[in-house]
């Protein structure tokens, strides 16, 4: 058997992941209004965070 049959599986026997329920689905949701949406350059750096890239800074000359 294959692993994502062998991964429905066990979701189906209650193994593992689970889902949540209505009213932790209603606490998220509150989060996340409350979190609001990022700025595009908020979300640029948390997509350089999760995919562990490093940024290399301008550098600043002073004249």
């Amino acid at each position: 058997m294959a692993f994502p049959q062998i991964a429905l599986a066990q979701l189906r026997q209650g193994r593992g992941l689970k889902s949540p329920g209505f009213s932790v689905i209603q606490f998220l949701e509150g989060v996340v209004d409350e979190m609001n949406s990022p700025t595009d350059e908020q979300a640029a750096l948390i997509k350089l965070t999760m995919e562990r890239k490093v940024m290399s800074y301008p550098i600043k000359r002073t004249y």
